[in-house]
């Protein structure tokens, strides 16, 4: 079904290039103004191009929006999924801390922010 708008898409956009390329050729070439794709088609092919870009655009989006959506109702489940993953992993694989024995450790020196100009250090 994609392809059938993808066909769609494809042909409004290879209409819309013509389309630009023959106007502006018959507004700038004096003697090539029997291509005029205004005088030929006017309004209504304007229309039909536009319909074609549409149509295509918004049948190529309508399966990535429903995978968006599947997303959207997953994430929630996944989320929790992983918070239930780390607490086994607490619970099983790291050894217990005992209270008053954690010390935390400062940062590399490599790490360490140097002070700015004109602001003591300190």
């Amino acid at each position: 079904m994609i392809k059938f708008y993808a066909l769609g898409l494809i042909l409004g956009v290879l209409g819309l290039l013509v389309w630009v390329i023959l106007r502006t050729l018959a507004v700038n070439v004096p003697t090539w103004s029997s291509i005029d794709p205004e005088n030929r088609f006017g309004v209504l092919g304007r229309r039909v191009v536009a319909a074609l870009v549409g149509f295509g655009m918004a049948g190529m989006v309508f399966p990535i929006l429903i995978l968006l959506m599947i997303f959207a109702l997953l994430a929630p489940a996944a989320r929790a999924a992983e918070g239930e993953l780390a607490k086994i992993i607490e619970r099983e694989c790291l050894p217990p801390l005992r209270p008053g024995r954690y010390r935390p450790r400062s940062p590399p020196q490599w790490l360490a922010v140097p002070p700015r100009r004109g602001t003591q250090a300190g």
